[in-house]
């Protein structure tokens, strides 16, 4: 089950419709950036997961190399970023809706927004069962609403082909979009294996069930990260991608192509919707179970530490959910939805290969303080082979991190760099602010005593 839960957490459907700009060039990107951060950074988490079998995630390992102030700053931007990056992920799930009844108000900001709020308090009061419901939930869309549709849309998209058909793009290696921005999204495509790894006590055999999970599904994700965007742009023209309902168009022409019965495509649709939920819903109880760890052991207030009776972070999940309203809500200033879009997810992609820095470093660290013992996974070649492996996901998360500060389109502006940096900035005080928090309630604790 953890490596389907990986599978869903990773293998986003959302993306899929940004990297088919670049085409065949597919074919070159995405093995460049297995090598030089997919492939390191698997390898790092499975050594640290392997050899801190426990629950808390990346908290535990950077708090065990760096102390309790460096793990909770390390969670909490985590958790930052996925919040920022919730409105873009419920508003492709708001797109699949509109499908079913009316795709024209797919685009209707108002439709958008509602139904992004809507969706998220959904899969908030869900979370609130607890691990095992949302785990099954993340399972079942793993299978049904990830791998099935990328499934058909191979097998259709091949069959488009088949019946002479010409492909939207000619084949070329060289990229037809030179938009940097998108390039970033290739990385960020990859991230997030170490998240279901927060739940490290609840697996049994964690040892050896964890390495082997990681290294399946890492193969599993590449392949549908690579065959998914590929049909896409065998489809769509590059200038009629929607970089939100882009998969979702794609299915749609291939079955009026092809003149399979309409209820089929609602059929997708509905699967679609159900993978996209349970992707959600694993990112949502592994970020903030993260924060509860890291609260419970920094002496944070109450409502950080609060948990129901299934153990779920009631506290956190509603401080959440009204952050994230907060960020629904910038979305919809924009002039156009799609504008909103891209800044929260560039955003959002920021924080997150940021966050990536203190997984290496506390790599490197725990190396030397706290090597793997005997019979667990260690990263290939000695002290040599972690090093290598670190500086090869450093380089490229911050190579990424540069080149998401061009501008994704015109209508955002000369602007964007300076808004975006100012956004970071805000993120990155806000675990501060938590910090100080954190110190004021020990400090309450400490006089009581």
């Amino acid at each position: 089950m953890i490596g389907l839960m990986i599978v869903v957490i990773v293998a986003s459907l959302q993306l899929m419709a940004s990297c088919a700009l670049y085409g065949y060039a597919l074919l070159i990107l995405y093995p460049i950036a297995a090598l030089i951060f997919f492939i390191p950074t698997l390898s790092i988490v499975c050594e640290l997961a392997s050899s801190h079998p426990v629950t808390g995630g990346s908290y535990v390992w950077v708090e065990k190399a760096f102390g309790k102030s460096w793990g909770f700053f390390t969670v909490s931007i985590q958790w930052l970023a996925n919040l920022i990056w919730y409105p873009t992920i419920f508003s492709f799930i708001a797109s699949a809706l509109a499908y079913l009844f009316n795709p024209d108000v797919a685009s209707n900001k108002l439709f958008v927004l509602l139904t992004v709020l809507g969706l998220f308090w959904s899969v908030t009061f869900l979370n609130m069962g607890g691990i095992r419901l949302s785990a099954l939930t993340s399972s079942i869309g793993a299978v049904g609403g990830v791998l099935f549709p990328i499934l058909l849309l191979c097998i259709l998209g091949a069959i488009w082909l088949a019946k002479g058909n010409s492909p939207a793009i000619s084949f070329s290696l060289s990229s037809s979009n030179t938009n940097f921005a998108v390039l970033t999204q290739i990385v960020i495509s990859l991230t997030g294996l170490e998240m279901a790894l927060v739940h490290m006590g609840d697996v049994e055999h964690s040892r050896k069930t964890i390495p082997r999970a990681l290294f399946i599904a890492g193969a599993a994700i590449l392949l549908i990260v690579i065959a998914g965007p590929l049909i896409i742009a065998q489809v769509l023209p590059p200038d009629q991608i929607n970089v939100v309902s882009g998969l979702l168009d794609t299915f749609a022409t291939l079955f009026q192509n092809l003149g399979l019965a309409p209820w089929l495509f609602v059929f997708v649709l509905i699967l679609i919707f159900a993978g996209n939920w349970g992707n959600v819903t694993a990112w949502m109880i592994s970020s903030t179970r993260g924060l509860q760890v890291a609260s419970q052991s920094c002496s944070m207030p109450k409502i950080f530490t609060y948990t129901n009776r299934h153990h779920a972070p009631v506290g956190i999940l509603l401080l959440e959910g009204i952050i994230f309203t907060c960020f629904a809500l910038i979305m919809g200033l924009f002039p156009k939805i799609n504008d909103g879009y891209w800044f929260l997810l560039i955003l959002a992609s920021q924080i997150a290969l940021i966050y990536y820095w203190l997984i290496f470093a506390a790599a490197l660290r725990l190396r030397k303080t706290h090597p793997p013992a005997a019979g667990l996974y260690r990263v290939p070649g000695k002290n040599w082979g972690i090093w290598i492996a670190a500086i090869l996901g450093t380089a490229s998360t911050g190579a990424a991190v540069v080149l998401g500060f061009f501008p994704p389109n015109e209508t955002i502006g000369a602007s964007f760099p300076i808004i975006l940096f100012g956004a970071l900035t805000l993120s990155f005080l806000i675990p501060a602010v938590f910090l100080h928090l954190s110190k004021k309630s020990l400090t309450k604790l400490n006089s009581e005593k």
